[in-house]
């Protein structure tokens, strides 16, 4: 396990958008963070506590640093847990014009901590996120290719058939303490690492 945040930062002419990213170590259906077991419990949460933080213009994130705060134009979140081994939770966050990435991160750090202190989840909130995660799959059935990727996927991690749709039946119970439950388990700065991009070491 990492004993604190990992930061890596670059420098490079060509990017014309600066970004700050953040990675949790997360865990899979397959294997948990640094080889502890797998708690298949946490794995529906997370990609709901993922919805809920940044996916679309109604999410936490994007409503306090893009729309009240004016610090960021884009938000995105995002979390899989298919994968063979270790997962990751990431956040990826495009600063507005004359905010530096510095300042970014300092707005997330404090737009987390009162999501966790304050349990700032509602039941409204929760079930948009269900709603849209399952819309999302039905959606991505019309395209036979896509679904035939994401079974592949899944088989080669070590999934199989008769359980690629067990996920939909544990969203259905998932509930708000359990995503505050993996909010306070994850978003652990000692098991993050943090990446500055930009074309200037002053958008740091």
């Amino acid at each position: 396990l990492f004993t604190e945040t990992k930061v890596l930062k670059k420098v490079d002419a060509d990017i014309t958008v600066p970004e700050y990213i953040r990675l949790y170590r997360a865990p899979s259906y397959f294997e948990g963070v640094a080889g502890a077991p797998v708690v298949k419990e946490d794995i529906v949460p997370l990609a709901v506590l993922a919805y809920a933080l940044g996916s679309g213009s109604t999410s936490k994130l994007y409503t306090r640093l893009v729309k009240e705060q004016k610090l960021a134009t884009t938000v995105s979140v995002s979390y899989d847990g298919s994968s063979r081994g270790e997962d990751t939770f990431s956040i990826g966050i495009q600063p507005a014009e004359g905010i530096t990435l510095s300042i970014v991160k300092q707005a997330l750090d404090k737009a987390l901590a009162n999501f966790i202190k304050k349990e700032d989840l509602s039941k409204k909130e929760l079930e948009r996120a269900k709603t849209q995660i399952l819309a999302g799959d039905v959606y991505s059935r019309d395209d036979v290719f896509v679904t035939a990727y994401h079974l592949g996927g899944w088989l080669v991690a070590g999934g199989t058939v008769d359980n690629f749709d067990d996920w939909m039946a544990a969203l259905q119970k998932v509930t708000v303490k359990d995503v505050m439950r993996v909010a306070k388990t994850y978003l652990n700065m000692q098991q993050a690492t943090e990446g500055y991009i930009a074309n200037s070491k002053e958008m740091f």
